[in-house]
């Protein structure tokens, strides 16, 4: 009699667990960071169920990310919906985890401070030794986000045309094997030193300025 209880209780655990294994599920993480800009399902979460089903389902496109400062949320009903669009239609779909996640791009930040100093170190070199002036900022620029999907990348400075007596523009080019991937355009104004002549004595109309006054 307790060997038949036994039994009466595995079988019906052990279909279950059987039948679990059948059933689509995805597991969903509150964020993730992806290196490229295309978002597919099989990147974001953990996909399980029949081998066929899930080969798909990984493949299945759910947006893009143009920008490294740009994110994508996505909610259980949108997942759904673009599964039953490529005509993966199981019902049951059992989803865990989180109700929605957040995808973004992982990125190096370039500060709007770094930039500027990149930009007045390579403007102060290359003024005519001359030139006696100051650089004025004359906007901050945004901060620079950088994808880290393309590789190493360089930061170059270059002068935009001719520095003209009152302003002059730097660009500050993020490129990758030689190409040019974003920029940051920073202006400044040119504060030429002028020279003052000051009296060290008071002065009458038509007197005579010399060494001495």
């Amino acid at each position: 009699m307790v060997l038949c209880l036994h039994w009466l209780f595995v079988i019906p655990t052990w279909a279950q667990s059987q039948n679990e294994l059948t059933l689509p599920q995805i597991h969903l993480p509150r964020q993730i960071s992806l290196e490229d800009g295309d978002v597919r399902l099989g990147q974001i979460c953990v996909i399980r169920g029949p081998i066929d089903w899930v080969t798909q389902a990984q493949h299945i496109p759910l947006g893009k990310i143009y920008n490294p400062s740009q994110s994508l949320t996505l909610t259980r009903a949108q997942i759904l919906s673009r599964l039953a669009c490529c005509g993966l239609k199981e019902n049951p779909i059992k989803i865990t985890g989180a109700r929605k996640i957040e995808v973004s791009r992982s990125s190096t930040c370039m500060k709007s401070t770094e930039l500027v100093g990149l930009a007045r170190r390579f403007a102060l070199q290359h003024l005519s030794a001359h030139t006696l002036c100051s650089l004025e900022l004359v906007r901050v620029p945004q901060d620079l986000n950088i994808s880290q999907a393309d590789g190493p990348f360089q930061l170059v400075p270059r002068q935009l045309g001719r520095a003209s007596t009152s302003q002059m523009r730097i660009r500050i080019a993020v490129k990758v094997r030689g190409q040019e991937r974003s920029h940051r355009d920073i202006i400044f104004r040119l504060k030429h030193q002028k020279r003052v002549l000051v009296a060290t004595d008071t002065l009458t109309e038509g007197q005579i300025i010399t060494a001495e006054n």
